[in-house]
């Protein structure tokens, strides 16, 4: 059986461009979309775009075990400072 997979790439986070290979990918009826990553930069916006839903809390208590504190403020405030 043929599968329709489509790859995504170096967003860099261009949200205006994502939107539309969305569309696309959509029109084209995909059965998985694969990132290969550099998805992000700049807003977090293009997380949430991409990214399959979770429990932030659990998210952000990894990230601090981890020792990610500047990841863990971004999950839990939508901003990197």
């Amino acid at each position: 059986m043929n599968r329709k997979i489509a790859i995504i790439s170096d967003v860099h986070g261009n949200s205006h461009a994502l939107k539309s290979v969305l569309k696309d990918i959509a029109r084209r009826k995909a059965e998985m979309i694969i990132n290969l990553g550099d998805s992000v930069y700049g807003p977090l916006e293009i997380i949430e775009q991409i990214s399959v839903p979770y429990n932030w809390e659990e998210a952000a208590e990894l990230a601090v075990q981890q020792e990610r504190y500047d990841w863990a403020q971004a999950l839990k405030t939508g901003k990197i400072e």
